[in-house]
């Protein structure tokens, strides 16, 4: 049978079987898709509607076996978990029966019978906030729009284009309907189109000004892209109107977070966690969050025990687990590595759990020094996530080979004058785990220099240059530079300053250190000419395998390979070649083993390179209180960090794909005497 006709046959049969359940004839069905299996062992779209039948048969135990093979066939499938729910309540374990329905939504939270279902199996006095949350979603989703619903159900299924499709037709039909808009924009949010996504909530806030879930996903979309100028201001905006809702509390709290103001966000945290009763917004995820905010103002112990109750209130909540270990200094009970050595080897935990679960094991047995065991579990993290992303190591080096082919000395030298002169930005460059957060400590140890984050405007600027484009068209960025107009590219520099100065105080110069800048060097000098760069380097093996048992919140795609990793270092350092040949004395190289062996040394270089006087206190970099968001900031809370420069060496026998790929990039590093 040709596949057209398979398909067909499929379609008739299973449109019968439909006709056949809606009209109560549960053993007809059943017969019908008994002879398709026959027919098509292995086909997972036969056994849900099995599974159903044989629920309203009250064949309980037939039900379970086939939903069991069901999700062999078909992992992760939320439907699976919803019709085992139904099964177990028919059994009468409501227990099991809840924790079905809540794997369900978990997949897919736009299945309205897996909230029904929860509902009706969960007591008020045991889960109070979950029962609450199950109410809002079974509510938003019955008020939705069917066509709405199955676009939701497609996005959570990970069909975004699909989902886009679908959506769009809707709004075709009904162009004022903002929950469309809304679930567009989440789509784009998906889809990394963040600018799009922002435009279609700005519009659906001004139809509905009113719509308080319109505007809450609004400031999200301002606070991912880093407008928190923007995202501030909306937050204040619905906290005026309601004061007291803590929700809106809530939302204006991540924006102060975002700013900053940490103090001020913990104060709101504890706020509303502190609320006697049932409190819907006592979730994990907020544990979490006031978690990292502890972390970043150094309060290890307050971050440990939130880490801990965001795990107690969801098992498998891998992330909470993974802050633990990303502490870098936490050690884990034997209770805790039992417990994610079960999460991890199940099923029924979610992929993305399953990541965290590995990296998290990785690092407390290379803590306990047991190599053996530790790699294979970065290893799989690695792989896992690979599996979820879409990086392209050769796509990455054409794009960084066109930077070569547009910023030639002579495109340079013949733009001289253009952008604009405030000399405000240091930007610290490299790859991520190249000791960025050690310049930037010493920097933001200086009375001059603002310490702020990984700031995204640089890489904005050049994703909305490139524009939206379908997979196989032509990139447009750096190209457009060619033609670009002195007066934009003064007007660019300005708007960056004008953007990042939400993170400063009245300070003259401060510190953006993005790693990832370092493919926009020439854009950078375009627009801001007196900006000073700093190239943070690390031995290829350390950096590449920090990088590697690393998992980074969000980016940075190119970590999760041995291969992609050590290919990209060395995409990397050409381009820095490059950026050394055209704008020569640009850029300050400060390797990391020289800050290690000669501290004071390197120190007078950066402040010399920044125009900055020398200063004590950025020596005594680990003496300075200030915020810190990456995942070396408890190191750089102490003197030079010796320990980590050889980690590398106790998986150096599962390393031969990254050294081999390394190649000349391992025997031309410069290395001090006395730590080689």
């Amino acid at each position: 049978m040709s596949l057209n006709s398979h398909a067909t046959w499929k379609r008739h049969l299973l449109t019968e079987v439909v006709g056949l359940i809606e009209n109560e004839r549960y053993p007809a069905a059943v017969e019908r898709l008994h002879k398709a299996l026959s027919r098509a062992p292995q086909d997972p779209d036969f056994l849900y509607p099995l599974s159903t039948c044989q629920r309203k048969l009250h064949e309980l135990d037939a039900a379970l076996g086939t939903l069991a093979r069901l999700d062999e066939l078909r992992p992760n499938f939320a439907a699976t978990f919803l019709e085992r729910g139904r099964t177990l309540v028919a059994l009468q374990k409501p227990e099991e029966a809840l924790a079905s329905f809540e794997r369900c939504v978990r997949i897919n939270p736009a299945y309205v019978g897996g909230w029904v279902g929860i509902l009706e199996v969960s007591t008020a006095k045991a889960n109070p906030e979950l029962r609450q949350e199950a109410r809002e979603q079974a509510g938003y989703l019955k008020s939705l729009d069917q066509q709405l619903v199955l676009v939701l159900r497609t996005l959570y299924d990970s069909e975004t284009l699909k989902a886009e499709q679908l959506c769009r037709s809707y709004l075709k039909k009904n162009p004022k309907s903002v929950e469309a808009m809304r679930i567009l924009a989440r789509i784009g949010t998906q889809l990394g189109i963040l600018d799009d996504a922002e435009f279609i909530l700005e519009s659906a806030c001004e139809f509905e000004p009113d719509n308080f879930s319109a505007r809450l996903e609004y400031i999200d979309v301002l606070h991912k892209r880093q407008n928190y100028e923007k995202s501030l201001e909306q937050s204040e905006r619905l906290l005026h109107s309601q004061p007291t809702n803590q929700l809106f509390r809530l939302s204006h709290a991540n924006q102060l977070l975002a700013i900053g103001q940490v103090d001020n966000a913990l104060k709101i945290y504890g706020e509303i966690l502190s609320r006697k009763g049932a409190n819907p917004l006592a979730r994990p995820r907020l544990f979490l969050t006031r978690g990292h905010a502890f972390k970043t103002v150094g309060n290890v112990d307050k971050a440990i025990a939130d880490y801990r109750t965001a795990y107690e209130k969801r098992t498998d909540f891998g992330d909470a687990y993974w802050s633990l270990a990303n502490l870098k200094t936490y050690r884990f009970t034997q209770e805790e590595l039992g417990q994610m050595h079960r999460l991890v080897e199940s099923s029924q935990t979610p992929v993305e759990d399953r990541v965290h679960f590995c990296f998290a094991l990785g690092k407390a047995y290379e803590d306990a020094e047991d190599y053996k065991v530790s790699y294979p579990f970065y290893e799989q993290g690695n792989q896992l996530n690979k599996q979820r992303l879409r990086y392209n190591s050769e796509e990455m080096t054409k794009r960084l080979r066109l930077q070569e082919e547009v910023f030639t000395s002579e495109f340079l030298s013949s733009r001289r004058g253009f952008g604009c002169d405030y000399p405000d930005p240091i930007f610290i460059v490299g790859l991520p785990r190249a000791g960025s957060t050690l310049l930037e400590q010493i920097l933001a140890s200086h009375s001059l220099v603002e310490g702020t984050l990984e700031l995204h405007h640089i890489g904005a600027y050049a994703q909305k240059m490139d524009g939206r484009r379908k997979r196989n068209d032509p990139p447009r960025y750096p190209l457009v530079l060619r033609d670009l107009r002195p007066e934009l590219a003064r007007e660019l520099g300005q708007r960056y300053v004008l953007e990042t100065s939400i993170h400063r105080t009245d300070k003259p110069f401060f510190i953006d250190k993005m790693p990832n800048n370092f493919r926009h060097i020439g854009m950078i000098d375009l627009i801001l000419p007196n900006a000073k760069i700093i190239d943070a380097r690390r031995h290829p093996l350390s950096c590449c395998f920090s990088c590697y048992k690393q998992l980074f919140a969000s980016g940075q795609e190119f970590t999760y390979g041995q291969v992609e990793i050590a290919k990209y270092y060395n995409d990397y350092c050409r381009l820095m070649e490059h950026w050394d040949s055209v704008l020569p004395d640009k850029v300050l190289r400060v390797h990391y083993e020289d800050v290690v062996a000669d501290l004071e040394q390197q120190v007078r270089r950066i402040l010399d390179h920044c125009g900055l006087p020398f200063e004590e206190s950025c020596l005594r970099y680990y003496e300075t209180e200030r915020s810190i968001r990456t995942p070396s900031a408890e190191q750089v809370r102490q003197p030079i960090y010796r320990e980590g420069l050889e980690q590398w060496r106790n998986f150096e026998p599962w390393l031969d794909p990254m050294i081999e790929t390394l190649g000349s990039s391992l025997s031309t590093y410069p290395i001090p005497s006395g730590l080689s």
